[in-house]
């Protein structure tokens, strides 16, 4: 089997890939020398034998994004333009086109992104995402459903995937509603943090935060099945934009579209003076 074994860690139930970088290199009873696998419950890979001692440098632990055992796969290395250095550490999304999931992560050793892997072909854009504000995981996470919307609506053609993507995307906010909400109500009442803060005004603050992107997921999924010819599947979320007394500025362009788009419609004169009520989007 090889007298050389190795292990490596990383979270837990995390799908992976790992091989060596040098040339020749093959990790024992793989054909191919590269092994894909989801960690345990403590983080670990599979323990693996090789014929001579590799060096830690040398071997790449990725994590894999997308559909396992997908035949096809991609991963990008993203580098200082003027050290030519890999920059690690920085937060990226994956985008998989013309219908398909949107991945976060950030870049580990050599500036490597994760492995996307996919069933068929696919066109993948990288995105920087270090302008987002992902100063806490709560915040990470409302970054990254209004970056998905942003992408999601605009998307044409592939409606019954791409809109299979933005019920996914509504089922997460759903979630991070329903986490905070039930975090808010074990906050005891007047109790101060550490610094004389309240950690009940910083929940209700974030939840203040998941409740508007809701109201723009509604906004760019009216708008995504109107620009797909279904706008009778878009009344119900254009009622309740109209019934909001308030829009978020991160809707302003889902919003627009559906003002210019639902013809003679008199809600469409509606909207568009609520987009000129709204101020621009962060």
């Amino acid at each position: 089997m090889g007298p050389f074994g190795y292990q490596f860690r990383m979270t837990p139930r995390t799908p992976y890939r790992l091989f060596s970088s040098r040339s020749g290199d093959r990790i024992r009873g793989l054909s191919q020398g590269v092994l894909f696998g989801v960690t345990d419950a403590e983080g670990y890979t599979r323990f693996v034998r090789m014929s001579h001692p590799v060096p830690e440098e040398a071997w790449r632990l990725d994590e894999v994004f997308g559909s396992l055992g997908g035949r096809y796969g991609e991963a990008f290395s993203l580098q200082d333009s003027r050290t030519g250095m890999g920059l690690e550490d920085f937060p990226y999304a994956l985008v998989e086109l013309p219908a398909g999931n949107i991945y976060f992560g950030r870049t580990g050793r050599h500036g490597l992104t994760a492995y996307l892997q996919t069933l068929r072909p696919r066109t993948l854009e990288f995105h920087d995402m270090s302008m987002h504000d992902w100063t806490d995981e709560d915040r990470k996470r409302i970054a990254q459903l209004r970056f998905k919307v942003d992408i999601l609506w605009r998307r044409h053609g592939h409606f019954r995937a791409n809109l299979y993507w933005i019920e996914e995307t509504f089922r997460e906010q759903l979630a991070l509603e329903a986490s905070l909400l039930e975090r808010l109500g074990r906050v005891p009442e007047s109790h101060e943090g550490a610094e004389g803060e309240d950690p009940g005004d910083e929940l209700a603050g974030l939840l203040h935060e998941a409740e508007a992107t809701g109201l723009i997921l509604r906004a760019g999924r009216a708008a995504f099945l109107v620009a797909h010819g279904r706008s009778g599947l878009a009344e119900p979320d254009v009622a309740v934009l109209l019934d909001c007394p308030e829009l978020p500025s991160d809707a302003r362009e889902p919003v627009d579209f559906l003002g210019r788009h639902l013809g003679r419609d008199p809600r469409a004169r509606i909207l568009a003076e609520r987009v000129r009520a709204m101020g621009e989007p962060h």
